[in-house]
């Protein structure tokens, strides 16, 4: 893919707004509570490597709550997702890292592509969470492999009402 279809892409996958599952991270939330997460989506421990990587769109989140005005730009997909959302007061630095499956490898930017739309979702789609209820994908696309990921859950669905997650296997080029 050349680097301007890939911008493009990045680019269309920001500036949408998130599916009919937008504003909660997937989870049972904390009954009476602001914040955290009750129980509901199993959770992955992270080895050295994820850590440094989940720090990383930690940071990039952070940089785009504290400054909503800057055009400051990310090589990798992934970061720029982080930025954007935090340049739309979305914080994901406390969203919890999931582990899910997905039919078929992820695409190497570590955003799923919305086929039907010609464009990148704003994450990497998920059929279904670990402890979780698939969304249908196996009716489509279950004579593909599968493939377990994990990453940070986003607080918006995509375009099939999938859940999306910031992937912690991309290698981050920032």
């Amino acid at each position: 893919m050349n680097g301007r279809r890939l911008a493009a892409r990045v680019w269309d996958a920001l500036t949408r707004d998130g599916g009919s599952g937008s504003g909660n991270f997937g989870h049972a939330g904390r009954p009476g509570e602001v914040g955290g997460s009750g129980t509901g989506v199993a959770t992955h421990e992270l080895s050295s490597t994820e850590q440094k990587m989940l720090s990383q769109i930690q940071e990039v989140n952070r940089r785009g709550l504290r400054d909503r005005e800057c055009c400051e730009s990310y090589y990798t997909p992934v970061l720029q997702v982080a930025f954007d959302a935090g340049q739309k007061g979305i914080d994901i630095t406390s969203a919890p890292v999931v582990s899910g499956i997905r039919y078929g490898k992820s695409p190497e930017s570590g955003l799923s592509n919305n086929y039907s739309a010609d464009r990148s979702e704003r994450g990497l789609s998920l059929s279904r969470l670990d402890g979780q209820k698939e969304i249908g994908s196996s009716v489509w696309f279950g004579d593909r492999k599968q493939y377990s990921y994990h990453g940070v859950l986003l607080p918006y669905r995509g375009s099939d009402g999938e859940p999306l997650i910031l992937p912690l296997h991309v290698e981050y080029l920032d």
